[in-house]
């Protein structure tokens, strides 16, 4: 009775019904296991947003017998191949990591599996073929597995992925998770070299993708063909060489977990000339290759248009130590530190950590480094066009010189500054006379019309914290330290 009901409104209203949904995919199921036709219509909204994974249901509790679980990517498969008006209405696609299980493939399964490899080109894993059956992994899994015995497995993760994202021609975003594989992205640069697509990009309307490579940057060259149309591009623990990498139109470029030299990402950076975004997390426990002003002089080309700038340096990997000086500097005791961006004229957003600034140190050293100007540091740094402004400070130094003259020389230095977020990692006794520079610091802004945010979080430790008052909070034990903070700044 409800199926004929439904039946009778208006398709556009049926549509309307289940795109209000949204992520309610036992709701969207239920409409579709009415009729055909109810089906016909929330068959592609359920499948508007796809995830390739290994397997469904909940994780097993501890010390329950075992049980199978399901896994989905040969249905899937099956679905996107052999209906393809349900996978032009796929939009996104999302492959996350996984233990690298291989399923078991019934014969009907794996001959569609073969006809459709064989269309393109493209070899079925050996581990595949056996059902997971292969000598080497007998008895063994976790960190018992060789690192040829992870690829066997990864292999057979990346041909799934690859194959079912070969079949979603109007996807607007792609995140994939490919982890450390030596054969990246083999199956989609094989499938788009085949004369199936006649030199056509496999994915003409892919706009936003975020990768998740720790392997050499390479593998990404085939990408800029696929998706000529790329405007924002997501890259974590992508590494050099890099040759080859040309992505005409991407505006928004971030990489996280990155360790290039000032020379490698210039001509990373170079193969973007549209670019108006950069974020860059730079990361390494071993050496320090990069420091933020390369990052700066990187991007000397992008100056007249780069509108939002993201710069990361861990603590534990740059700590503001010096380089070694060399001819071309001009500030030889800041060397490595970031001393100017009002040469961006269009930067509007910031973010930065502080030990791209200045070294930062411990609250009782502070007076060691009175006389190196830091105070003047926001007024000697920031563009005139900059909106927001986000910074992450190791030290509460900061508060007590630096941004008491950069409030006095706002409307000079920075007329257009709507936002401004303060974070400060913490470890150490959190004083009364902080928090009270804190509140004036505030004040100052909030007077000039600005909206000054702040947060604290801590490195290690507990944070002690010291009234003069001696007055705590009634709620201070249900509160957690942060919300205490912000309780006390008003």
């Amino acid at each position: 009775m409800l199926a004929t009901k439904l039946e009778n409104l208006p398709p556009e209203v049926l549509t309307a019904i289940c795109t209000s949904l949204g992520d309610d995919q036992a709701g969207l199921l239920s409409i579709s296991r009415a009729s055909k036709y109810l089906r016909a219509i929330s068959a592609p909204i359920i499948f508007k947003h796809i995830t390739v994974t290994t397997s469904t249901g909940r994780r097993r509790p501890r010390r329950s017998s075992p049980r199978p679980t399901r896994d989905t990517r040969a249905n899937l498969l099956r679905t996107i191949v052999t209906k393809p008006t349900i996978a032009a209405h796929v939009s996104s696609v999302h492959c996350p990591s996984s233990r690298g299980a291989v399923p078991a493939i019934n014969e009907e399964d794996m001959d569609l599996i073969l006809q459709t490899a064989s269309k393109f080109g493209v070899p079925v894993p050996e581990l595949l073929r056996l059902g997971g059956a292969h000598p080497s992994l007998e008895g063994r899994r976790g960190w018992a597995l060789s690192d040829d015995d992870m690829q066997r497995l990864v292999t057979v993760r990346a041909f799934f992925a690859e194959l079912i994202i070969a079949h979603t021609p109007n996807i607007l975003t792609l995140d994939y998770s490919i982890g450390r594989y030596r054969n990246a992205f083999q199956v989609l640069t094989t499938i788009q070299d085949s004369s199936s697509f006649h030199r056509q990009p496999m994915f003409p309307l892919l706009k936003n993708v975020h990768l998740r490579l720790f392997g050499p940057g390479t593998f990404l060259r085939p990408l800029s063909e696929m998706a000529p149309n790329l405007q924002t591009l997501r890259i974590q623990g992508v590494t050099a060489p890099m040759e080859g990498w040309h992505f005409e139109k991407v505006k928004d470029l971030r990489l996280s977990s990155s360790n290039f030299t000032g020379s490698e990402l210039r001509g990373i950076l170079t193969g973007c000339p549209a670019l108006t975004n950069f974020e860059y997390d730079y990361y390494s426990l071993r050496d320090e290759r990069c420091a933020p002003q390369d990052v700066v002089d990187a991007l000397e080309s992008f100056e007249p248009q780069l509108e939002g700038l993201s710069l990361k340096f861990h603590s534990n990997t740059w700590a503001g130590r010096r380089r070694e000086p060399s001819t071309t500097d001009q500030n030889q005791p800041n060397s490595g530190l970031i001393t100017s961006l009002k040469h961006f004229t269009a930067l509007m957003n910031l973010q930065l950590d502080s030990v791209c600034l200045w070294e930062d140190a411990v609250e009782g050293s502070a007076g060691e480094d009175q006389g190196n100007g830091t105070e003047q540091i926001f007024v000697n740094l920031l563009p005139r066009a900059v909106r927001s402004l986000r910074v992450t400070y190791k030290s509460p130094r900061p508060f007590h010189d630096a941004l008491p003259v950069f409030a006095r020389n706002l409307e000079d230095c920075c007329p257009e500054l709507q936002l401004f977020h303060n974070k400060l990692l913490f470890d150490g006794p959190l004083s009364q006379g902080l928090l009270d520079q804190l509140r004036q610091v505030r004040e100052e802004f909030v007077l000039l019309g600005l909206t000054f945010e702040f947060d604290v979080s801590r490195l290690n430790g507990c944070v002690y914290v010291n009234l003069d008052d001696g007055g705590l909070p009634v709620s201070i034990e249900t509160m957690t330290e942060e919300e205490w903070i912000l309780s006390e700044l008003g």
